[in-house]
């Protein structure tokens, strides 16, 4: 694992939630739990805030965790010029990407570090519960 891929509010946003995974886990809600801390880490800090830069104190208290996040419009090119339409697909493609990578960099350190090293081999209903990032997007998002 990359050991600078979580540092200063972030690495403390996830040890923050620690106490509340471990309950989770005990309460056999940890997938619902982790969905929730991964929703909670993209509302402060957003898939295109590169890792090297920390959110504004405004923006980190503006965050809701209330709130409904909405979903993106559907990409229709017919909408647009084709240029426009296939940048946005781009874009869209390596945020997602970035997600995927992030959510996996961020369970190994919130669940195999923090919590419970010994879950790295585990299963869940024959699923193992982490398999790792599948891969590490690009220059989307870096410094």
């Amino acid at each position: 694992m990359n050991p600078g891929a979580f540092v200063g509010s972030r690495v403390e946003f996830l040890k923050g939630e620690k106490r509340a995974y471990a309950e989770a886990v005990a309460s056999g809600y940890a997938r619902d739990t982790l969905s929730t801390i991964s929703r909670r880490y993209f509302k402060r800090y957003p898939v295109d805030l590169p890792h090297n830069e920390e959110p504004t104190a405004e923006h980190l208290a503006s965050v809701d965790d209330d709130a409904i996040c909405p979903d993106e419009p559907p990409l229709d090119p017919n909408d647009m010029p084709v240029d426009d339409y296939l940048a946005e697909k781009l874009r869209r493609e390596k945020a997602a990407e970035l997600v995927d990578y992030r959510q996996g960099v961020s369970f190994a350190l919130f669940v195999l570090e923090v919590i419970d090293p010994s879950l790295a081999n585990q299963t869940l209903d024959g699923i193992p519960i982490y398999e790792g990032p599948r891969h590490q997007p690009q220059g989307y998002g870096r410094a």
